[in-house]
């Protein structure tokens, strides 16, 4: 119960210090373009990175999202 608690306060201290969801989708989406740009032209080795910033930005949102 008290570690619960600790991971929801936790949770909402740490909302509170960011921008929110916005930032997150705007990363999101910035990463989409980048990696359609990537493919378009044959840039293959930095698709890595920018699938995992598109991962970090979305999970980031779905989370702020849903506390």
């Amino acid at each position: 119960m008290l570690a619960r608690r600790r991971q929801v306060c936790a949770l909402t201290a740490h909302r509170r210090d960011q921008s929110g969801p916005a930032a997150y989708v705007k990363g999101s989406n910035d990463a989409l373009e980048q990696l359609a740009e990537a493919r378009d032209q044959g840039n293959f080795a930095s698709l890595v990175g920018l699938e995992k910033s598109f991962a970090f930005n979305l999970s980031g949102h779905v989370l702020h999202s849903t506390f």
